[in-house]
């Protein structure tokens, strides 16, 4: 019968053990199955973000500069009208530069006059109302009126959703595969999560062009699509005992 020779192989035998009992407890909390789980949820924007601007040329800078100012003046006064709080509202400042042409006789640019232009932002919380402060921009006489942008408010939300969905269908992919196994499916041992969002493409705005044509439709219209918010996992999860 052979004897431990000293603490040192009584320490190696413990280690040995130890070892082994570690290795089977990673084992068993990596046994399981890996699935993916997919979702979408569609919503409609409720908001909008209109971004528009005015440019004034003139000889003088005086002039360009009161041009622009009284297009701004128009505009910020008519989407005030429209509900619009000032909190919703981002203005810049005027901004000034001289104008130029090229003189081929001279061989030289020559100041022909100034260019004066302000940019004004909106946040439009009821999305009816966008053919509203589209008409009040150009009527007011802005001069640049980019696509508006549709989002939701609640964005984060409807993200969160997306991904509470695609965890439901992971784990229904799990207990498929695991029923036709004989096994159950526990918890969840690991997660890889991705989630995307999708904007819908710009509104077409179509303005009415005069009093007489489409008297029974409204005087302007908006055609607004979904926006798509996706959500992609992998997880795995653990068997039942």
């Amino acid at each position: 019968m052979k004897q431990f020779r000293g603490p040192s192989a009584l320490l190696a035998c413990v280690m040995l053990l130890a070892g082994s009992w570690a290795h089977a407890a990673a084992e068993a909390s990596t046994a399981g199955i890996a699935v993916s789980g997919e979702a979408e949820v569609r919503v409609l924007p409720d908001r909008a973000e209109l971004s528009v601007a005015v440019e004034s040329k003139k000889e003088s800078a005086e002039e360009a500069s009161k041009a622009a100012e009284a297009a701004a003046a128009r505009f910020l006064s008519a989407v005030r009208a429209l509900g619009a709080e000032d909190r919703a509202i981002q203005s810049t400042s005027l901004r000034l530069s001289p104008e130029y042409r090229w003189d081929d006789k001279r061989q030289q640019q020559i100041q022909i006059g100034y260019r004066a232009r302000r940019d004004i932002k909106v946040q439009i919380k009821r999305l009816e109302r966008l053919p509203d402060f589209l008409s009040a921009a150009t009527e007011a006489g802005m001069t640049h009126i980019a696509p508006p942008r549709l989002y939701a408010h609640e964005a984060k939300a409807h993200q969160r959703e997306a991904l509470r969905q695609a965890m439901r269908d992971a784990r229904a992919n799990a207990e498929a595969i695991a029923a036709a196994s004989d096994k159950q499916v526990g918890g969840v041992i690991s997660v890889d999560a991705r989630d995307e969002q999708r904007h819908p493409v710009e509104p077409r705005v179509m303005m009415r062009a005069s009093a007489d044509q489409m008297e029974s439709q409204d005087a302007s219209a908006f055609s607004a699509g979904e926006i798509v918010y996706r959500a992609r996992l992998r997880a795995h999860f653990a068997f039942m005992p």
